[in-house]
């Protein structure tokens, strides 16, 4: 029975080692795995870390080109503004240049109405004058 007992303990013994080297094996593996592991997520977290930083810098360039845009904003607003009074002050110039030139024009009327007057006049008096020459002269006629 001994060498029965001693080859079941050879066998559990040889079992065992199989096991144990395969153990092994898989604990080395996982060991590799886990510094893969580590590894990648060392370069993610650079990787992260670089993102984070780049971010960062655009945020600040964002906040820059906004302050920007708010700066030409007023700048717009401010030439609007002066435009505008420009405008303003140039109509308003240019209704009471219309007016004067209206007024003048209206003086220039009346004045010409007047002359118009003063010609009539004139030409009423002149056929008058020429009806009385010709009646005298008529009259020096039946005279002679």
């Amino acid at each position: 029975m001994e060498d029965k007992t001693f080859d079941l303990l050879e066998k559990i013994y040889l079992e065992l080692q199989g096991t144990r080297k395969e153990l092994k094996s898989e604990i080395q593996q996982n060991r590799e795995k886990i510094e893969t592991n580590t590894k990648e997520i060392k370069e993610n977290r650079k990787a992260i870390e670089a993102n984070t930083e780049a971010i960062k810098e655009n945020r600040k360039a964002i906040k820059a080109n906004a302050e920007g845009i708010k700066a030409n904003g007023q700048s717009i607003k401010r030439l609007e503004i002066k435009i505008e009074e420009e405008i303003s002050d140039k109509i308003r110039g240019l209704y009471d240049s219309k007016e004067v030139t209206n007024d003048r024009l209206n003086n220039i009327e009346n004045k010409i109405d007047k002359l118009q007057i003063d010609v009539n006049y004139l030409a009423i008096k002149t056929i008058l004058n020429n009806t009385g020459i010709i009646e005298i002269s008529k009259k020096l006629e039946n005279v002679e």
